[in-house]
C-alpha cells in the first residue's frame, strides 16, 4: 500500500505515526518514504532516540538540533548537502547519510565533535545509494582522520571484533574477482576455504564453551590467511596478461 505524501511533519501526523499524543514521549519514530521536504514540528519530539527519515525529500537539519537525546539517526536518500544542526546531538552513536548531495569534506567538520560516533554511513553498494564525495580520492582515509574514533564506516569494520575477517574477506573477493575473469579461465582455481569440522560444534562443558568457540574462530582466520598466502602467484598471472 502506497504511502500518502507528507510535504511537512506536522504534530497531527507524529501523533497518528507515533500513537502516542503526547509528542514529548515518542522515543521510536519511523518516518521512512513519506516525501517530507519540511522537518516541522519535530524538533518538539525531544526525548527521541531512534529517528529513521529515509527516502524523503529533506534539504534542511537544523531542527534535529533539539534532538539530543538521539543515537541513531537514519537520512539516506534524501537531498542533503549540509549536516549543520546534527553537531549537537552529542548522544549519536549511528549516522547513515547515504544517497545524499554531500560534495565537500568541509561538510563533516561541522560533526567532527561528535565524541560517542561510532557507525557512519556515506555510501551504500548493496542499495546503489552514495554521495559526490564518496567518488574522490583519498575519500575513506581522509574521513578517518577527522573521525578517528568510528567503529564502522559504510558498512566497513575498523576496529574491534570482526575487523580481521572483515579485511580478510574483502581481499579474497577481490582475488577470486580476479581470478574468475572469463578470458582467464584456464588460470589454476583457487581453492575454497576450509572451515574446520569443529567450526559449528557447541561444547556441553560451558566453562569451556568460550575457548572452544575462540579457538575454531581461530582456525578458520587462520584458514583464510593460508588463502590469502597461497593465492598471489594466480592473481600475478592474471596481472600479467592484462599487462601484455
Amino acid at each position: 500500500m502506497a504511502k500518502n505524501s507528507v510535504d511537512r511533519i506536522t504534530r497531527g501526523f507524529l501523533r497518528q505515526k507515533s500513537g502516542d499524543f503526547d509528542i514529548e514521549s515518542i522515543i521510536i519514530l519511523d518516518l521512512n518514504g513519506y516525501g517530507i521536504k519540511e522537518l516541522g514540528h519535530i524538533e518538539e519530539c525531544n526525548n527521541l532516540e531512534f529517528l529513521n527519515l529515509s527516502n524523503n525529500n529533506i534539504t534542511n537539519l537544523i531542527p534535529l538540533a533539539c534532538l539530543v537525546h538521539l543515537t541513531y539517526l537514519n537520512l539516506s536518500s534524501n537531498n542533503i548537502a549540509c549536516l549543520e544542526g546534527l553537531q549537537i546531538l552529542e548522544n549519536l552513536e549511528t549516522l547513515n547519510l547515504a544517497g545524499n548531495l554531500i560534495d565537500s569534506l568541509d561538510t563533516f567538520y561541522s560533526i567532527s565533535g561528535l565524541s560517542k560516533l561510532k557507525h557512519l554511513m556515506f555510501q551504500d553498494p548493496n542499495n546503489e545509494r552514495t554521495n559526490p564525495i564518496c567518488r574522490k580520492q583519498n575519500y575513506k582515509s581522509k574521513i578517518l582522520s577527522m573521525f578517528p574514533k568510528l567503529h564502522s564506516l559504510d558498512r566497513e569494520i575498523l576496529h574491534g571484533t570482526g575487523s580481521d575477517v572483515s579485511q580478510l574477506f574483502q581481499q579474497i573477493e577481490w582475488r577470486l574477482n580476479a581470478l574468475s575473469n572469463q578470458k582467464y579461465r584456464n588460470t589454476k582455481p583457487v581453492e575454497p576455504v576450509k572451515i574446520p569440522a569443529k567450526f559449528w560444534t557447541i561444547s556441553s562443558d560451558e566453562d569451556s564453551e568460550v575457548e572452544e568457540a575462540e579457538n575454531n574462530f581461530k582456525e578458520l582466520l587462520n584458514s583464510c590467511r593460508q588463502l590469502l598466502k597461497n593465492t598471489p602467484s594466480e592473481v600475478d598471472k592474471v596481472t600479467d596478461i592484462k599487462t601484455a
